[in-house]
């Protein structure tokens, strides 16, 4: 067994504790509203952010570390299967289970250390919280998900991308540390010092090998008001992508990054490539997808949920007469960053009217090895594919990821890739899934033949053979450190049944 270090309470007590809003999920948020005292466990409706996926199980939102160390080892000696939630935003089954779900929500301090220029934080702290603690003292993590809804403790446990990964690499780059709950009640702190095997597991690691109750981010001094200034350009031609999108990974904190929206026109793609990169101290010309309180987000996110192909006559019109190539677009720090509040709001304007809102999201890596040669077959294939379909996208975008580290589930363990992204819109009602299914699942097939994969993230439809096959290793090392640190079984989810069942026996 792993020796728990020693409690110290010193580690709360150096740099600046900030308390941050309780992070229940934008998706489930009222079904867990935060009581005076610890309420009884219930059994409650959860949905993906998708609306794709659901069950019903008991909930349960811990205070303490310890309310979660008890809940583990009731689960232990009840024969009962865990399933770990942080704001409820996976697009897959990744935070739901048919038996115990227990939200990380309210474990959310965060703690800004300057001298040691790191930021600690409980899984529950909403990243919108993380960016104002940081970003105020100076200091900035370079790689944050979409959402400022989303935790850290899910983001770390997906290993999140962003926008700037093509430099900075994913989340897990600038992870110095996790303190890790096992399914034993046992404690540790897991870095790349300190059981490796259990940091490259846990980062990534969909919840499948502990409780993450804390991580510890290194941060990037930066001056203030820090925003972000991106140049776009259009390009009539899928031609020069690939080179256009990688870039040498680096640590400095005004590196440009890139990447494209693909705009369907007929039979051809075109390109709108966005180069970014920190800055500070200029003056704002915000772009419309920057500006998730912006009231037009509101209709133009219902009319491409409802609409068939409103998804690509809206970046027809932004390619055509909105995109400004003379100047750039400067956008304050958390609307470029969480672009996707926007949808997020939307989604709950939605569901207080009853309007149907579900979405698929898949992303597949290339490697990138090849270059256009290797990334414009597949993307052509996509657009043929989807349009043979007769589905249609919302949005169709590819960014280049640098070689990960070797963590477990990693999309780019070992080699870099191409992430290319498709979002599929329209209503997806149920009799759409089968070409949703199908579409997505042969993609999936095609990304294995040409050495890619999957990224777990998101919506993932394919099979478990083919899963399996993508991740062969890390699945391997994970099925091993299951069997070391949780032998019976008790962390779990939908997802972890249906597509990675090799980690479930």
């Amino acid at each position: 067994m792993v020796e728990a270090p020693s409690a110290s309470p010193a580690r709360h007590q150096s740099g600046i504790r900030l308390a941050a809003g309780h992070g229940v999920s934008a998706e489930n948020a009222h079904e867990a509203p935060a009581p005076a005292q610890e309420e009884l466990p219930q059994r409650r409706h959860r949905r993906s952010y998708s609306g794709l996926h659901g069950c019903r199980a008991e909930v349960r939102l811990p205070h303490r570390v310890e309310d979660l160390a008890a809940t583990l080892a009731e689960a232990r000696t009840q024969g009962r299967r865990v399933t770990l939630a942080g704001a409820g935003l996976s697009f897959d089954a990744q935070a739901l289970g048919a038996d115990v779900i227990v939200s990380t929500a309210r474990l959310d301090h965060i703690e800004v250390d300057p001298e040691r220029a790191v930021v600690r934080v409980g899984p529950g702290a909403r990243w919108h919280d993380i960016v104002r603690a940081t970003s105020t003292r100076g200091f900035l993590t370079p790689v944050m998900v979409s959402s400022g809804d989303t935790t850290a403790g899910g983001t770390v446990g997906t290993n999140g991308l962003s926008r700037f990964s093509p430099v900075f690499g994913k989340e897990g780059c600038w992870v110095r540390a996790v303190r890790l709950l096992l399914s034993d009640g046992t404690e540790v702190r897991a870095s790349r010092d300190e059981h490796p095997e259990l940091f490259f597991a846990a980062v990534g690691g969909l919840g499948l090998v502990g409780v993450i109750t804390e991580v510890e981010y290194e941060l990037l001094a930066v001056d203030t008001p820090l925003r972000v200034e991106s140049w776009v350009e259009r390009r009539p031609a899928l031609e020069g992508l690939a080179e256009a999108l990688v870039f040498t990974p680096e640590r400095d904190v005004s590196a440009q990054t890139a990447y494209a929206v693909l705009v369907a026109d007929g039979d051809a793609l075109r390109v709108l490539l966005t180069r970014s990169r920190y800055v500070a101290g200029v003056p704002l010309k915000r772009m419309l997808p920057h500006r998730p309180d912006s009231p037009m987000r509101v209709p133009i996110e219902l009319a491409i949920q409802n609409l068939k192909g409103a998804g690509q006559r809206f970046w027809r019109f932004a390619y055509d007469h909105y995109v400004r190539e003379d100047r750039p677009y400067v956008d304050d720090l958390e609307g470029y960053t969480f672009f996707m509040d926007g949808n997020v709001r939307t989604r709950r304007f939605a569901r207080r009217l009853r309007l149907p809102f579900r979405a698929a999201q898949q992303t597949f890596v290339l490697p990138s090895a090849g270059g256009d040669e290797a990334l414009l077959p597949f993307l052509r294939a996509c657009h043929r594919r989807v349009r043979d379909s007769r589905l249609s996208l919302a949005m169709f975008d590819v960014l280049h990821l640098p070689e990960d580290e070797p963590f477990a589930l990693s999309s780019t363990r070992g080699q870099a890739g191409f992430a290319v992204t498709l979002t599929l819109d329209g209503t997806l009602r149920d009799a759409d899934m089968y070409r949703v299914e199908r579409l997505l699942g042969g993609l999936s097939a095609l990304a294995l033949r040409l050495g890619g994969r999957v990224h777990l993230t998101k919506n993932v439809f394919a099979s478990s053979d083919t899963v399996a096959a993508m991740y062969r290793d890390g699945l391997r090392e994970l099925a091993e450190l299951r069997k070391r640190y949780d032998p019976q079984g008790v962390l779990t989810s939908d997802f972890a049944r249906r597509r990675l069942p090799s980690l479930c026996r």
